[in-house]
Order: C-alpha cells, then sequence, then structure tokens
C-alpha cells in the first residue's frame, strides 16, 4: 500500500535532485494537503508558498465521484530572493575566509620594560611567513648601563616559545625610585569616562604596568568600564604626556519597541502586473493575488524588549527606556493563535492590508481570462 509518507519520501528525493526546481503541481484531497506535499518538495514552509488552482476538487456524494485538488504551488518571491542571497553570501564569506587566512602574515614582535626591579620581556610569535624574533636584538638592547644581570638561555627560550600575551622577568637593573614613571588619572565630571597621562621615566626609573594601573583606577573609585585592553595596548606602546582613555561609562540600551513580521508582500509598489500581447494578465506570476488557506500564519507580533541600564565609571545607575508594546492590526477573517502574537488566516482566500490592518478576502473565480480591455 502506498502511504502518504512513502509519497513525501520520493518528493524529497526528488527534491534533492534538483534544487533548481521553482514550483510544483501538486494532487492532494484538500488544498491544506496540497500545500503540505509542496512545501516538503520545495523545502520550505507553507507559508512561504503562493498557489494557482488548477483543478478544483471535490468530496464527490458518499466517497463516490470523489475528485482530488490539483495545485501549481509557487515559493513566493521573497523566500525565493532571501534563498539566493544567503546563498551567495554563504559563498562570498567562505572565499573571502578562506583568501583572508592565506593572506595573514605577520612578523614576530618583542617588549622590554622595567617593572619594579626587573626587567621584563613579552614575546610575540610570528604569523604565516613572518620573519621570528632574533634573540641576538634582544640582548643587544638590554646593554644598558643600568643592567645587572640578563638570563641568556631564558631569553633564548622565550624567543622560541612566546611568551603568551606575558612579560615574563628576564633579569634585574639598577631600580631608583625617584627615575619612575607618574602616573595622573583624570575623572570626566559627568563621570563617563577617565583618562591617564603618564609621564616617562628616567634611565633607572620604572615604567608603568597594567596592573598598576588598573589597581589605580579602582582605588579612585572606577567600578565600571575599566578597559583592561587598552590598558595593556598603552603599556606595549606608551605614548607619554598624552591623555589616554582607559575607563568609560557603560551606556544605557533602550529596549527595541514592538513590531509586525509579515509573512506577506505589504509594500503595494511591488504589486505590479503587465499585460501580455495577447491581452492577458497573469495575477499569479505577477504577485497581484496572495493566497492563504485557512491555519496559515500571516504575522507575528514580535515583543517589545526591556531597556539594558547602564552605569557610569563611579557605578552611578544610568536608566534605559522598555520597548513601547503595540496592538495587533486585526481585520477581517483573521484570528490569533493560542501563544496571543500569531496572526492566522481564518478562511481561504486573499491576504490584504488594509488601513494597516490585515484582512482575508474570498477569491472570487471567474471563468476564462482576465483582461483589462
Amino acid at each position: 500500500m502506498v502511504t502518504l509518507d512513502m509519497i513525501r519520501n520520493e518528493m524529497q528525493i526528488d527534491l534533492e535532485q534538483n534544487q533548481a526546481i521553482r514550483y510544483v503541481d501538486v494532487g492532494a484531497d484538500s488544498i491544506d494537503e496540497a500545500l503540505s506535499d509542496a512545501a516538503v518538495q520545495l523545502d520550505s514552509r507553507v507559508s512561504q508558498l503562493e498557489y494557482e488552482i488548477l483543478e478544483k476538487g471535490n468530496n464527490g456524494v458518499l466517497g463516490f465521484a470523489k475528485k482530488p485538488w490539483l495545485l501549481r504551488v509557487y515559493e513566493n518571491e521573497a523566500a525565493t530572493a532571501k534563498r539566493k542571497k544567503e546563498s551567495k553570501k554563504d559563498s562570498f564569506f567562505e572565499d573571502s575566509f578562506e583568501e583572508e587566512v592565506e593572506k595573514i602574515d605577520r612578523d614576530g614582535l618583542f617588549y622590554i620594560r622595567y617593572f619594579g626591579e626587573d626587567i621584563h620581556l613579552k614575546v610575540l610569535l610570528p604569523i604565516g611567513d613572518g620573519k621570528p624574533v632574533d634573540a641576538k636584538e634582544i640582548l643587544s638592547r638590554l646593554q644598558r648601563s643600568d643592567t645587572l644581570s640578563v638570563n641568556d638561555s631564558l631569553v633564548t627560550k622565550l624567543v622560541k616559545n612566546g611568551t603568551e600575551e606575558k612579560y615574563i622577568a628576564i633579569g634585574k637593573y639598577k631600580h631608583s625610585t625617584a627615575a619612575d614613571a607618574l602616573i595622573l588619572v583624570d575623572i570626566a565630571n559627568d563621570e563617563m569616562k577617565a583618562s591617564i597621562t603618564v609621564t616617562p621615566p628616567a634611565v633607572g626609573g620604572s615604567e608603568v604596568h597594567a596592573d598598576q594601573i588598573e589597581t589605580l583606577l579602582t582605588n579612585r573609585g572606577i567600578v565600571a568600564g575599566i578597559d583592561r585592553e587598552k590598558i595593556e595596548e598603552f603599556v606595549d606602546n606608551p605614548i607619554y604626556n598624552v591623555p589616554c582613555v582607559v575607563a568609560e561609562a557603560i551606556q544605557p540600551v533602550d529596549g527595541r519597541d514592538a513590531y509586525i513580521a509579515y509573512n506577506f508582500e505589504t509594500d503595494s509598489s511591488k504589486l505590479r502586473f503587465k499585460e501580455a500581447e495577447d491581452g492577458r494578465v497573469d495575477f499569479k506570476e505577477h504577485n497581484l493575488i496572495q493566497n492563504v488557506v485557512e491555519g496559515q500564519p500571516l504575522a507575528q507580533k514580535m515583543l517589545a524588549e526591556q531597556g539594558k541600564a547602564g552605569k557610569t565609571i563611579l557605578g552611578r545607575y544610568l536608566e534605559a527606556k522598555n520597548g513601547k508594546d503595540i496592538n495587533l492590526p486585526l481585520g477581517k477573517n483573521v484570528i490569533v493563535d493560542s501563544d496571543g502574537r500569531t496572526i492566522l488566516a481564518a478562511t481561504n482566500g486573499q491576504v490584504l492590508l488594509i488601513g494597516d490592518k490585515i484582512n482575508v478576502e474570498p477569491v472570487m473565480q471567474i471563468a476564462g481570462n482576465v483582461s483589462i480591455k
């Protein structure tokens, strides 16, 4: 016995063999069943389908003279365009990503810093075909008058393995506290940002390190918005005597207003028709008639979102606005689903947006061709 599931499986196989299919002719005992079968073949949703009736069906009398419905079912233009766009986008990003990965090359980098009484080294390994750091260059730069000792073997090891974005102590130097770099913290009156201005150390003086800066900010009462990445960037590449913003308030984010997501074309300017040479107009082809079936989802209200509060760098609360709610645009022959948000067709017909209300009008069947004459 041939079952409906067997037929659907065969349809799915046919679909996989021919992804270029644009429409299907489907026969079934009802319009709903025909659309369900078509959705399988087109790998789509019933809400994304449009149809025209090729042969009208009927239930017969007591099961006799029963005639199936024959529909030609299309995926609507919006769904087709979205599918093509996503396909091209995926292909573009795959090609771009592969090309980008192939082209990434970066030479190795190193930073020598004097923190407290120790000499520290940070090594970033090369990427791709980039050149590695030369240990001899590092050792040469360490030959300063205030250098006391350097662990040469450790330097060589770190050059080979890297330091994983960390500073590692590699030696000692003659430290003079009076020669240390100085940090000035400036907090804006509105508490929206804080900056540091650092004076350079003299010979024998300690440079500033990330933990030192962050501790100083915390001691000044800054509890939010500290940008560790900016602080570490300053330590790696300091610009002295110039203010550098290292903390910014967490801005409040207002909630998004509720809105209606329509499953059909609502822009009347896109509903155009063209007369053929013989005077006929294919309303289906030009999307003038958007057919729906009873129970088909027509639109859904996307709920308003709550705002996300912000905070100044000193911890003062910054209020955010919640999104505004809206009413469902209910017109004729539509109902609301049990979720309270989805609008369904209450009957078969043509969906229309009239005066910002969703309506379903029964489709009038006219014998013969439709002409504008």
